[in-house]
């Protein structure tokens, strides 16, 4: 719950400001946290996207999961998700840090990747890096583009044998 008041902060002083200009002591205030609290749970500001992106990411696999999707269902999931988050995925892209979306899919991969074969690896990363790609795509088109739509045009781009291997 702590982390959760420290990123709703994060949020409230980047619309505010840049990332750049925003200071600890700023974020565990508005949080109404102390510094030594703060760094309990995290070790940066950078720290407080990559927790944010890796809640968004568990989101999306959670109702993927539920759900047993097809290929272009498990698309408009995470699109639809990543949707309702508009605002605060802008604000982040605007602050150059969509970056970490990338490193918390990947690193998602690395922690249950046993036994993966060179082939499944390089099918992994082509996955992810479409899905990401296709993301910073709809990020700086402002979102304009349906969940729906991207996700059918992100289906088309993947080769016929896809399996959705984050689930």
């Amino acid at each position: 719950m702590m982390c959760e008041y420290i990123v709703d902060a994060m949020f409230i002083l980047l619309r505010e400001k840049n990332f750049e200009n925003i200071r600890i002591s700023e974020i565990a205030d508005l949080a109404g946290v102390n510094r030594s609290t703060y760094y309990r749970h995290f070790h940066s500001r950078q720290d407080i996207a990559r927790f944010y992106y890796q809640r968004l990411l568990e989101r999306c696999l959670a109702e993927a999961h539920e759900r047993r999707p097809d290929n272009e269902e498990y698309l408009r999931i995470i699109f639809r998700v990543f949707k309702k988050e508009k605002e605060k995925l802008l604000l982040l892209d605007r602050n150059n840090l969509s970056f970490l979306l990338l490193e918390i899919m990947n690193s998602y991969f690395f922690a249950r990747k046993d036994n993966c074969s060179a082939r499944s690896e390089i099918h992994f990363y082509y996955h992810v890096g479409g899905v990401f790609n296709a993301f910073l795509y709809w990020l700086h088109e402002d979102m304009k583009t349906s969940p729906e739509i991207l996700a059918r045009i992100a289906l088309a781009a993947l080769p016929p044998d896809f399996e959705p291997l984050l689930m």
